[in-house]
């Protein structure tokens, strides 16, 4: 069961992106914790997320983009890096 919630969690965010595993964990884990009374709707509230993301999004919440890579850090990361 674990190692579905890990799947599940890669998949959501994208398999090209650790930025987006990790969005795809918390994700995974709110609708753990938000479904922690009825854990016999749990494995449906998945696939149907899971369903609904393969038709709007497929290659996962970010795919293959990194946060790092996002104009708004890349801005961050410079203004850091002069001071």
């Amino acid at each position: 069961m674990q190692s579905f919630n890990y799947l599940i969690m890669v998949v959501m965010g994208g398999l090209g992106s650790i930025t987006g595993s990790i969005a795809g964990a918390f994700v995974v884990t709110f609708i753990s914790a938000a479904l922690a009374n009825w854990p016999e709707f749990r494995m449906i509230i998945y696939a149907l997320a899971l369903i609904l993301l393969m038709f709007y999004r497929p290659q996962g919440l970010f795919g293959y983009m990194e946060l790092t890579n996002m104009g708004i850090f890349r801005r961050l990361l410079k203004k850091g890096g002069r001071n």
